[in-house]
């Protein structure tokens, strides 16, 4: 700060109402505004990979993933929940992924369509991972889980865990899973999965 004589505010660090994805907006924010006023890029800045927490979390996942989105989906829900499917079966991971609803024949071409099952499901998964909806009801069945991450890009909605990644400045909420496993590795986003990625982001731009 004294040495850019920049100021900004920093009481939003300490609030207990803030949320965990906020205050990452922020500190990014600031990041940013750092290296505008001292004319360097980001990368300068920052010179570490970004830390996601709901990829070491999933890292430690040894039991069943459930990936489901929400009633009458559409491609931004599917393509998000087809491209972590995908890219979790790739590193062996115990992975599901359902929904209540049939999917909408537009979306027939996207791979593994037919491995999607439906909602409700009468077992209790590890961990379920809720894609691009505000909060667990909008499933529009009952969920079974001893924990909920929840993924998405729209402002607001329900808190389910530490674990959760919610960035509203993004596109898509494919956009957020897209961030999630370049971060993770990048090498293992092949055809299938970026098709699939690529599908929600046209379905919500």
């Amino acid at each position: 700060q004294k040495k850019i004589g920049y100021t900004y505010q920093k009481h939003w660090f300490y609030l207990e109402d803030i949320s965990v994805q906020q205050k990452i907006q922020n500190v990014k924010s600031v990041i940013l505004t750092i290296s505008v006023h001292t004319k360097r890029k980001i990368c300068e800045v920052v010179k570490m990979e970004k830390y996601i927490p709901i990829i070491e979390r999933l890292k430690r996942e040894e039991k069943d993933i459930l990936i489901f989105t929400h009633e009458n989906p559409d491609g931004d829900g599917i393509g998000s929940m087809i491209a972590l499917y995908l890219f979790l079966k790739k590193i062996g991971k115990n992975v599901v992924m359902a929904m209540k609803d049939d999917v909408p024949y537009v979306y027939n071409f996207l791979p593994k369509v037919n491995e999607i099952k439906k909602l409700p499901i009468n077992h209790k998964f590890s961990v379920a991972i809720l894609v691009d909806a505000s909060s667990r009801k909008r499933a529009g069945t009952q969920i079974q889980s001893h924990e909920l991450i929840r993924i998405d890009h729209h402002i607001g909605g329900e808190f389910e865990s530490i674990y959760d990644y919610v960035d509203d400045y993004s596109p898509s909420t494919t956009a957020v899973v897209t961030e999630i496993l370049r971060n993770w590795d990048e090498s293992l986003i092949d055809k299938e999965i970026a098709t699939c990625l690529y599908t929600g982001l046209i379905t919500d731009t």
